[in-house]
């Protein structure tokens, strides 16, 4: 038996990775004017960071409180997670959960915004200049699961 081609390997450590999940709510500084250019720039800037690194997850923001999920590499959530606390479009932040996971709860949504009760789960695809909705997938029922919790922190 050779030695394993590099795609091989690649994608035999892509099935033993541990995923890191981090959960966290801040309470926004944007005045309801800013909400609709900062949103936009603020999903712009995650998809473009997101996918560098691939993390995954999504954001809400429901009145003034920011509830958001990232998942990947632990360096890397963490990395983007730091540049987070330093933002100042919102404060009072505050971690609710974070560790390890057998595997993501939103493998194909690089930063996807999450409407509030009654509205769509929206995945987005951000460029420089637009923001324009994905084709949404089917949601699974984990998915489902995480979407109602980060609703109801965010109601809360």
């Amino acid at each position: 038996m050779g030695v394993p081609s590099k795609s091989l390997e690649v994608v035999l450590l892509a099935r033993t990775e541990c995923v890191f999940h981090l959960l966290y709510c801040s309470r926004s500084l944007l005045s309801p004017r800013q909400v609709r250019t900062d949103m936009k720039a603020i999903l712009n800037s995650a998809r473009r960071n997101n996918a560098a690194r691939n993390v995954t997850g999504v954001l809400t923001l429901h009145r003034d409180k920011f509830v958001q999920m990232l998942e990947g590499q632990q360096t890397d959530v963490m990395e983007i997670f730091s540049r987070i606390e330093r933002d100042q479009r919102h404060t009072d932040l505050m971690m609710l959960r974070s560790g390890p996971s057998d595997s993501r709860v939103f493998a194909d949504w690089h930063m996807s915004l999450i409407g509030d009760e009654g509205e769509a789960d929206i995945p987005l695809l951000a460029t420089e200049n637009t923001l324009a909705l994905a084709n949404l997938p089917k949601m699974s029922a984990p998915q489902r699961q995480a979407l109602d919790a980060i609703r109801e922190i965010a109601r809360t």
